[in-house]
């Protein structure tokens, strides 16, 4: 008999009987105080206790965080916000060194330059809420201007006017390649928001519970995608942009919508 023998007795509600236990509790002062604590609480109630399904669902979520994935978000903020940033920095600098768009040479510098910022900016707001300690207020006011914000930096984008007519491969685009096209930007830009999505899962304090924080991930990597096709596409039809650029949304939006609606109902 040992004291983890006498703790799951009491546990279950059960009397620790026998002169094993007897004997245990006469030497184990920690196990002497427990068992009186048991005995003055009605049986009840500690057989409530040890089967409360609150319970269950608390040790599997310990047991998750064991786990080396999730041990990241168990980190400091400063080290999870570096590597969260280097995380949704590391694709569009992959795009723009291994393909990037061939018109940039055309490209008015500032107008890019302010493209760029403008992606860099809600990106960087909306994955710092994410991964904001749990013990800061929630600022729920601020994590809804940054995913709008999102919405509107895509729209916009989008329905500028034209930035050049210079380049052939701006012009490439006719009725019969429009779908093609944009289903390749899309399908790209998706893909590239994809390692941002994973990186904020990861450390963000309540990812295995993201209903709370789904639409700021969404935010962040569906601009990622964006960001990304962004700096590879060089098609400046709005038709174009709209269907393949803006559409990267899409599927971060679907996710988190999906988050919040399971979290409402699971009390997340």
């Amino acid at each position: 008999m040992d004291c983890d023998e006498i703790q799951r007795r009491v546990q279950a509600g059960e009397e620790p009987a026998g002169e094993a236990a007897a004997e245990h509790v006469r030497r184990c002062a920690a196990c002497a105080a427990m068992l009186a604590a048991a005995q003055s609480l009605p049986r009840a109630v500690v057989g409530a206790a040890a089967s409360a399904p609150g319970l269950a669902s608390v040790l599997a979520a310990i047991e998750r965080e064991d786990r080396p994935l999730a041990s990241l978000r168990s980190g400091a903020t400063p080290r999870r916000i570096a590597i969260g940033m280097a995380a949704v920095l590391a694709v569009p600098l992959l795009v723009v060194v291994a393909t990037p768009r061939p018109d940039l040479a055309v490209y008015p510098a500032a107008r890019l330059l302010a493209e760029c910022a403008a992606l860099a900016v809600v990106v960087a707001l909306a994955a710092a809420l994410t991964l904001r300690p749990m013990h800061r207020p929630a600022r729920t006011g601020l994590g809804r201007i940054a995913e709008l914000l999102a919405v509107f930096v895509a729209v916009a984008l989008a329905s500028l006017p034209a930035a050049h007519l210079d380049h052939p491969a701006s012009l490439a685009l006719d009725g019969a390649d429009l779908v093609r096209r944009a289903a390749g930007c899309l399908v790209f830009g998706t893909l590239c928001g994809v390692p941002a999505w994973i990186a904020l899962r990861l450390l963000a304090r309540d990812g295995d519970r993201p209903g709370r924080r789904a639409g700021l991930i969404a935010a962040a990597s569906a601009m990622v995608g964006i960001a990304g096709v962004f700096l590879h596409c060089p098609i400046v039809h709005h038709t174009h942009l709209w269907l393949g650029h803006v559409g990267v949304l899409a599927l971060p939006c679907l996710w988190a919508i999906g988050c919040t609606f399971v979290g409402r109902r699971r009390g997340w």
